[in-house]
């Protein structure tokens, strides 16, 4: 599976990394490098995907609760989720600005299938 670069880098938290190295290493760098710092910076292709795998680690430092996270970690109603809210007009692409359902400029079935294949990790 090939995940497609994404020319942003403006996540907050992402003020952690030096303005230069984005300036450098990414299309339009110095104008969309966000200067918001974060403690702790988790760096990801999408932001979805960030909070996926920190609730991973979360279930391997607290076994207890993993069988709660892998049941709150479900494509389906995170579908129907982005559905309800793209059909009422409240959400938008994140690269592309487009009321479509997908996310960050990546169809639906591909955010789902990686988002399965962490569940299956966890």
């Amino acid at each position: 599976m090939t995940i497609p670069y994404s020319q942003e880098i403006n996540e907050i938290g992402m003020g952690n990394l030096p303005r230069q190295i984005i300036k450098e290493n990414i299309r339009y760098g110095e104008r969309i490098a966000c200067v918001t710092s974060c403690n702790y910076l988790i760096v990801c292709g999408v932001y979805n995907w960030g909070a996926t795998a920190l609730l991973a680690a979360i279930s391997l430092l607290r076994p207890e609760w993993k069988s709660a996270i892998i049941q709150g970690l479900n494509p389906e109603i995170e579908f129907q989720i982005l559905e309800t809210i793209v059909n009422a007009g409240l959400a938008v692409d994140g690269i592309t600005g487009v009321q479509s359902l997908t996310v960050d400029n990546l169809f639906w079935d591909f955010h789902a299938q990686v988002l399965q294949m962490m569940i299956q990790i966890i």
